[in-house]
């Protein structure tokens, strides 16, 4: 693992233990009574994770996030921003992108984060 190389000893090793359900993936297993996502990020990155593994669209995946409850605003962000990543532009429901405001300044951005991104530049 990535987290293996990197991410062991002090002070590391206090926190690793609160990612091992996200690094061994075990998160999979668990049900909905064992996932939270209160303000501690860990539980965001949990119960984000559980959620994409849980639905196969974009829309799906918020629903299933949003609906484990407690915070979900952050919840839901994280997991949109996540399956977006994950799915793609395409993944996004095309109702979703018809009522964006300023949508074209944002797919343009979007393009130059993009080109910066695989140009190397800084």
């Amino acid at each position: 693992h990535y987290a293996d190389r990197y991410y062991t000893g002090r002070p590391w090793q206090a926190e690793r233990e609160h990612l091992e359900p996200v690094l061994t993936m075990s998160i999979a297993d668990y049900d909905r009574y064992q996932v939270h996502s209160g303000a501690y990020v860990v539980e965001t990155l949990e119960a984000t994770i559980w959620s994409l593994l849980r639905a196969d669209s974009l829309r799906k995946a918020l629903l299933v996030a949003v609906n484990l409850g407690e915070d979900t605003d952050t919840l839901g962000c994280v997991t949109g921003g996540l399956a977006g990543t994950c799915r793609g532009v395409n993944g996004i429901p095309q109702e979703w992108k018809a009522k964006l405001a300023r949508r074209a300044d944002i797919e343009a951005l979007a393009s130059r984060l993009a080109a910066a991104c695989t140009s190397g530049a800084p």
